[in-house]
């Protein structure tokens, strides 16, 4: 796996009031967001997708505050909290966020 340095982003991703680190990652056909919840000493919790094209795959947050067409479990809108995005351009984001209920990352995408 080859991680991207400049896709490294920080946000309280979890609501839990503190700064947390993700990072893009690729291999072979593989696109992986490492989220470090407890910090960088810690494993991370890893979220795979095999719909990005790796060479153009890109991290960035995103706010949480809007209201969705549909219902999502778990998701919270938030105007201090943020998700993260990963897209390649050429197919439809993902959008990750916190699911409250499960304690871990849910996502949607159109």
């Amino acid at each position: 796996m080859a991680w991207q340095s400049r896709s490294s982003v920080t946000g309280d991703f979890t609501c839990a009031g503190h700064k947390q680190t993700a990072i893009l990652g690729t291999g072979g056909s593989d696109v992986v967001v490492a989220v470090f919840l407890n910090g960088l000493n810690r494993k991370p919790e890893e979220l795979r997708f095999n719909i990005f094209e790796p060479r153009f795959a890109h991290l960035k947050t995103e706010s949480l505050d809007y209201k969705l067409d549909c219902e999502l479990p778990g998701f919270q809108r938030s105007k201090t909290c943020v998700g993260l995005n990963v897209a390649d351009d050429e197919v439809d984001s993902a959008h990750l966020y916190w699911d409250h209920i499960s304690k871990r990352f849910g996502m949607w995408r159109l």
